[in-house]
């Protein structure tokens, strides 16, 4: 996880900033995450959540 200090340093991102249909998630699920998953009967595990991250597309570039 990361330390409060890494979070703190970074620049905050405005939803409007990001491509149209896009989100940004934590690169580790949280528990209410996983529990969300959970009660629509989907259990993902950390190393799914992390394959699926990786193969996630990357966001248009602006033109």
């Amino acid at each position: 996880m990361e330390s409060k200090t890494t979070i703190d340093k970074l620049a905050p991102v405005r939803r409007d900033s990001l491509p149209d249909g896009w989100q940004l998630v934590p690169k580790t699920p949280t528990e209410e995450m996983l529990r969300a998953g959970m009660n629509v009967g989907y259990i993902c595990s950390i190393e799914e959540y992390d394959a699926m991250l990786a193969a996630a597309p990357s966001p248009p570039s602006e033109k």
